[in-house]
């Protein structure tokens, strides 16, 4: 998808009927979607990212569950495929970049940053 396509109501429909009738969390089912999946095409290099509006957290599950992923994925990067560079949780204090923007991920700690510098820094991930 690209950064201007959006969910149409007809995908939102098949993914609420999808989730209605999948095993709950009550009962050890995890279900999350990833929010984002940056991909170089010509370095094959990618990271994970999960956004959060509205100074909102990341969950005790969703921690746990990007946590598994990227170890998982880390230990697929052999001696000659580093393609997996990480995951990055980006949290928007509001609703945009008039109010405060944070990102952290494995090799970055929680840092506030501007547009322009998310940007930079998720370019410089993928190169």
């Amino acid at each position: 998808m690209s950064s201007n396509e959006f969910i149409s109501k007809y995908e939102s429909f098949f993914q609420n009927r999808l989730f209605s009738n999948l095993p709950k969390s009550s009962e050890g089912v995890i279900i999350s979607n990833i929010d984002f999946v940056i991909c170089n095409y010509e370095t094959k290099k990618f990271i994970i990212i999960e956004l959060k509006t509205k100074g909102n957290e990341m969950k005790n599950w969703q921690k746990w569950l990007y946590n598994m992923l990227h170890r998982r994925l880390m230990r697929t990067n052999d001696l000659d495929d580093r393609s997996f560079q990480g995951t990055y949780c980006i949290r928007f204090m509001g609703e945009n970049f008039s109010d405060p923007v944070f990102i952290q991920g494995t090799n970055i700690k929680e840092k506030r940053v501007d547009e322009e510098t998310l940007r930079n820094t998720l370019y410089y991930l993928i190169h």
